[in-house]
């Protein structure tokens, strides 16, 4: 705030708290009046706060852009199929001369695959390419270029008598 502008209450805005903060609640999904809520200020002080304090607005920006990097990257692992190692214990009970008993853990690698996701891959498709891949078409009835392969009825009409 400038110096000759006094009046009112202070802001509740502290740098060193809100932009740390609101990087990691962006990583969480939240919207801007989720964000506002935590913050326990109204959605208007919020967006204010976006355009008086620039590194508040680049924290949400940047929290934001790095969401949507995870959530592509996920949603293209699941659209294309993967494999994911991890790492499981076993435990092993072994008997000596069928005396006592011995316990072992062992840590066994195994490998899951997940199959491609037709869903996913729909979603990813329409959204990457629209006008390729949207269920809506839109053709211009005027243009005759646009349709193609298409045998009206009447054509197939005039035909018939005209033989």
């Amino acid at each position: 705030m400038s110096e000759e502008n006094k009046l009112g209450r202070p802001t509740k805005y502290d740098p060193n708290y809100h932009d740390k903060k609101v990087v990691g609640f962006c990583l969480l999904g939240l919207t801007d009046e989720q964000m506002a809520g935590i913050f326990e200020i109204a959605v208007s002080t919020f967006y204010e706060w976006k355009l008086a304090y620039p590194d508040f607005s680049e924290a949400i920006k940047k929290g934001k852009e790095e969401a949507d990097v995870k959530v592509a990257a996920s949603l293209f692992k699941r659209a294309t199929g993967h494999k994911e190692k991890r790492t499981i214990p076993i435990k092993l009970r072994t008997t000596v001369n069928g005396e006592g008993s011995t316990e072992r853990v062992e840590l066994i690698e195994v490998e899951d695959y997940f199959p491609p996701d037709t869903g996913a891959q729909i979603f990813w498709l329409k959204n990457r390419n629209p006008q390729m891949w949207r269920d809506k078409k839109e053709i211009d009835l005027n243009d005759a270029s646009t349709i193609t392969g298409v045998t009206l009825i009447d054509d197939d009409d005039e035909n018939e008598t005209s033989e």
